[in-house]
């Protein structure tokens, strides 16, 4: 006897994490710019001092250096905070995901999972969206329920978020002015600083890509759960619809006294008209002294 699926409560559209996502997105876009402008700023002064064009001093580095490090303290705790709304915003997609076309792909797990491993989280959180978004598109004839178009806008945005946190990740590797950036050469140290400013830029690019995929994959996917389920009651993925779900049973209509009977119509026990009514039950004995 083949078991379905237990019954679990509809998919539930992620409008309002979606919102949030979005909103926090269009935050980081602005300090994205502003690790890449002080980034570019301490770039400058490296390079006047190593090319001698300028007249910066070491003090002027050191500004620049404490101005680079401010920068990238609010970068990463806007970061953090972004990160657990978007993850939280990725689950609830993945998990309509397989509800609306049953487990595939890596799934609710890696949504959250893929960010937390080294260098992997520069990829496996796209993948898990690209797999989660062909779920939202009708499935190709003969095809799985997985087997619909996935959104490019994830392949894109994937990569320019590797390609910004490589370039930032570049910036870091200096170290600081006042340990001589680690006795790297001025060139290395000229270089670094140029590919933070670039990866500042990529990341705020990133960033606005991620906002317009975030309302994208979640319109589709709530447009695909209103197709698929619509008003009607839901029935999670593989499961057989219990017997209770059949058409509503006719309620009885509600109890009322019957009518009395018309007037010269002859009683319900059928004595004909003007006949004297039946007797009553009999009363008790009447009273008679003792016998000796």
């Amino acid at each position: 006897m083949v078991v379905g699926a237990p019954y679990s409560a509809p998919p539930t559209p992620a409008a309002g994490l979606a919102l949030a996502t979005t909103i926090l997105l269009g935050i980081m876009v602005l300090l994205s710019l502003v690790v890449a402008a002080v980034a570019f700023n301490e770039y400058s002064v490296v390079d006047d001092i190593v090319t001698g064009s300028g007249d910066s001093t070491f003090d002027d580095l050191l500004d620049a250096d404490d101005a680079h490090a401010g920068g990238l303290v609010f970068f990463y705790l806007g970061w953090i905070g972004t990160g657990i709304v978007f993850i939280c915003w990725q689950y609830r997609h993945s998990r309509n995901a397989r509800s609306l076309a049953g487990p595939g792909g890596l799934g609710p797990a890696w949504a959250i999972a893929g960010w937390f491993i080294p260098f992997a989280n520069w990829i496996l959180p796209g993948i898990e969206l690209f797999q989660s978004s062909r779920a939202s598109s009708p499935p190709v004839p003969g095809g799985g329920p997985r087997s619909g178009k996935g959104s490019g806008l994830v392949i894109v945005w994937i990569i320019a978020l590797a390609l910004g946190l490589a370039g930032l990740a570049a910036s870091l590797s200096t170290g600081t002015a006042e340990d001589n950036f680690g006795d790297m050469e001025p060139e290395t140290v000229r270089t670094l600083f140029l590919l933070g400013a670039v990866g500042g830029l990529i990341l705020a690019v990133a960033a606005v890509l991620g906002a317009i995929m975030v309302q994208s994959l979640t319109k589709r996917q709530t447009q695909r759960i209103h197709q698929v389920y619509g008003g009607g009651t839901f029935v999670p993925w593989g499961a057989q619809p219990p017997p209770a779900w059949g058409p509503a049973p006719q309620q009885a209509a509600p109890w009322t006294a019957p009518a009395p009977p018309p007037v010269g119509q002859p009683p319900p026990w059928g004595a004909p008209e003007g006949a004297p009514s039946p007797p009553g039950p009999p009363g008790p004995a009447p009273w008679q002294p003792p016998t000796q």
